[in-house]
């Protein structure tokens, strides 16, 4: 999520409270955020990915590295990268794994049918928690709904996810091509995100 108005940046990582956290930021700014879809084009592509809320109608916003979204700002708005505030939130690697299998093996095909959002998981709940764990590095995920879901624009990501799918940690969201961790203002734990939400 990006606030090209108020100038922040929220690194959306997957498993880590993200949607609460997304929620409760549209609420607080009224949605002033400049996510997507921003065209009427946009807006035709993204149909599918469309559905209610209590604030109307809402298009789930994809997952971003701090990499896509520090690209967005300079092509999109013109501006300054580092003028902008950039926060995440992180939470414990195992308890991350946990909350994506059961996530994922809730469905028995790759479409999350409350939003029709496309999952990276096809064939997850083929395998035991067990199963999955011991062979993490070796199942791979489905990518290809990152360059659909965000027109084009989340190539760190999409490299990330092909190079190590489920195994990849907090860190690896908001760090550069060689591993460095790049310049954030804030990261908040998942497992005081009450606390760490109203810093």
């Amino acid at each position: 999520m990006i606030d090209h108005d108020n100038k922040w940046v929220y690194v959306k990582t997957s498993k880590c409270a993200s949607t609460t956290i997304q929620n409760q930021i549209r609420k607080d700014f009224d949605k002033r955020m400049v996510d997507y879809p921003k065209t009427a084009y946009e807006k035709n592509i993204l149909q599918k990915f469309r559905y209610k809320t209590e604030y109307g109608d809402e298009f789930w916003i994809p997952h971003y590295h701090l990499l896509d979204q520090i690209a967005i700002i300079k092509k999109d708005a013109f501006q300054n990268p580092d003028e902008y505030f950039k926060f995440t939130f992180v939470r414990n690697p195992w308890s991350k794994l946990v909350s994506y299998y059961f996530y994922a093996t809730r469905f028995k095909d790759n479409i999350n049918p409350k939003n029709g959002k496309i999952l990276p998981h096809k064939h997850l709940h083929q395998y035991s928690f067990k199963e999955f764990i011991m062979n993490l590095e070796e199942i791979k995920m489905d990518t290809d709904w990152v360059l659909e879901q965000t027109l084009g624009q989340a190539i760190h990501l999409k490299k990330l996810l092909d190079s190590k799918g489920f195994s990849t940690n907090c860190y690896d969201w908001i760090s550069d091509e060689n591993g460095k961790m790049l310049p954030m203002d804030f990261i908040g734990k998942v497992e005081n995100i009450e606390e760490d939400y109203n810093k």
